[in-house]
């Protein structure tokens, strides 16, 4: 039989058409894009500089209190300015926005027409936390710390810091715990704990005590001499670089003092012609003697009672030829006397004869 010659031809055609068919279909599939990038990231501002200004209340008397103010090359605030807030005891603060300023020149007011202009210089103030009290201006924040967060866990450490002779109106206690990292300069603000001190309380975590230094915001420090302090936890004072470890409040109100000094001993009369001198050993307290009283039988006088603040006493003009008994009592600054020493005696001797008058 013979063969038809055109389908020999039809199957390769319909072979290349459902190829080309499905070659389509292929090219037809759009190939996938990458995902967009992300949007571009605005940046954001440089931040800006703040000041928050600290003024101290505690010599004032004022019902409201503004701070009146211009950033460096700005505008002041519409009179009176704006209203300071409560901090902490004696204190009230603000916090100024400066844009790109350095600092700010202030004054303040009471709203009412009373201002603290700095006796008409205004106050030139920086960035950061700013303290102004009584006309003094530093860098501190005075209400760190203050108040219930204070730290008050097992292991902490009380700084007392004497203020009688260093003359500073604001302190700060820059420090770090063995181990630990320095705080930030100035360091961090001490609160006022009693006339001539100022205190601070610190978490020392796990540490057995810190390193301080300190200093009065404005670039005068008390280091120790470049030595830095070496503070153990527990209370401790420091006053004129002497630093006393677990030492008793400086600012706890004392027990009222009822111990009596201890008897004075060893007390012995000798007399000297008509005079008598007194000796013994100096009494004991717990507070310190104030003085002795001495008590003096005898003679034509009877009883005297003699007060001294020495362990010598000397008692002259008395009778010729007559007995003494005298007895020593110690005194303390709260008035409590002491018991009674043993007594001790002597006897004068002639009176002296007068120098005869010239004719």
């Amino acid at each position: 039989m013979r063969r038809t010659p055109h389908r020999l031809l039809r199957r390769p055609l319909a072979a290349a058409v459902a190829a080309a068919g499905l070659l389509g279909l292929l090219t037809a599939v759009p190939q996938a894009r990458p995902a967009p990038a992300s949007e571009p990231v605005a940046s954001s501002a440089a931040a800006e500089s703040t000041a928050t200004v600290f003024y101290s209340t505690k010599t004032r008397n004022w019902s409201a209190y503004y701070l009146h103010y211009s950033p460096d090359g700005g505008s002041w605030t519409t009179v009176p300015g704006t209203r300071m807030e409560a901090a902490c005891a004696d204190w009230v603060k603000l916090t100024v926005p400066l844009g790109g300023a350095g600092g700010l020149k202030a004054t303040f007011t009471n709203g009412s027409g009373t201002w603290d202009n700095n006796a008409g210089r205004n106050y030139d103030l920086g960035t950061g936390n700013i303290t102004v009290q009584d006309g003094v201006v530093a860098h501190s924040d005075p209400c760190a710390g203050a108040g219930p967060e204070e730290p008050s866990g097992p292991n902490t450490a009380s700084v007392y810091y004497a203020t009688s002779t260093v003359g500073w109106s604001t302190v700060n206690l820059h420090y770090r715990p063995h181990g630990g990292a320095w705080t930030a300069v100035p360091g961090i603000g001490m609160e006022a704990a009693c006339a001539g001190w100022v205190k601070r309380t610190v978490d020392l975590g796990s540490a057995a005590g810190l390193q301080a230094a300190f200093n009065n915001g404005n670039g005068v420090w008390d280091n120790n001499n470049g030595s830095d302090y070496t503070l153990a936890a527990g209370l401790t004072t420091v006053k004129d670089r002497k630093v006393t470890a677990s030492a008793k409040d400086p600012c706890a109100a004392e027990e009222p003092d009822t111990e009596a000094p201890s008897a004075p001993t060893a007390v012995r009369a000798t007399a000297d012609g008509v005079a008598v001198v007194v000796t013994w050993e100096p009494a004991t307290d717990d507070r310190g003697v104030t003085k002795y009283q001495v008590t003096r039988t005898g003679g034509t006088k009877g009883t005297v009672v003699t007060d001294t603040t020495s362990t010598v006493f000397s008692d002259s003009g008395l009778d010729a030829k007559t007995a003494y008994r005298y007895t020593v009592r110690a005194v303390d600054a709260a008035g409590n006397v002491s018991a009674e020493s043993a007594p001790a005696s002597a006897t004068t001797g002639e009176k002296p004869t007068a120098p005869a008058t010239g004719t």
